[in-house]
């Protein structure tokens, strides 16, 4: 079928952005009661949700570089480009707003940023790599890298790793009845005391 209005708002918009954005609605609005697990239902709705906003990204993708003819055109070299980078895009935004979504779905949305990463390492390797010849193989594959590296330091900060370059906190020794705190022994004239410092 044909795609009606114009790019980014067209009927593919109402077909995958607003289910998604329906279900995202739902996940504040759905209470905990005892017929409802609220945890299973955020996660299926966050499932459904990110799945819709990915199809949506790739298929607007394919009606930029296709037209009328995304449905049987063959993909061609730029395009399959435009998907990779799109996937590394991806995965980094859903890494990067995962501390912001509701709780009960935070971990699964930084997951799914792994997933898509994931997928994007493979993808590079499996399809771009065999349309690719000499230098700009190299390159494409040293830009993967470095972006690769860049997404795995970012979910380290992100997931609840901290700075990977702070040194860790001195251990306190526990002594006495309070950790901490360390007694030392003092002479007071012919009397023995002990002092009570940290």
């Amino acid at each position: 079928e044909l795609v009606r209005g114009p790019i980014l708002f067209n009927s593919l918009a109402i077909t995958y952005l607003a289910p998604a954005a329906l279900f995202v609605l739902a996940i504040r609005l759905i209470p905990n009661t005892h017929l409802l697990n609220r945890n299973v239902v955020h996660a299926a709705l966050g499932v459904l949700s990110i799945l819709l906003t990915l199809a949506w990204i790739f298929v607007t993708a394919r009606h930029i570089w296709q037209g009328a003819a995304m449905a049987t055109a063959a993909i061609l070299p730029g395009e399959q480009t435009t998907y990779t980078v799109l996937m590394v895009i991806l995965g980094a935004a859903t890494i990067w707003v995962s501390p912001l979504v509701p709780a009960t779905v935070r971990d699964l949305t930084r997951r799914a940023g792994l997933i898509v990463v994931g997928a994007t390492i493979a993808k590079a390797l499996l399809i771009d790599a065999s349309g690719l010849q000499g230098l700009a193989r190299v390159l494409s594959f040293l830009i993967l890298g470095l972006a690769l590296t860049a997404l795995a330091w970012a979910d380290r900060r992100i997931g609840g790793g901290g700075d990977p370059d702070a040194a860790p906190a001195e251990k306190r020794t526990e002594t006495g009845s309070h950790a901490g705190w360390r007694f030392y022994p003092m002479t007071l004239g012919r009397h023995s005391c002990y002092a009570y410092c940290n």
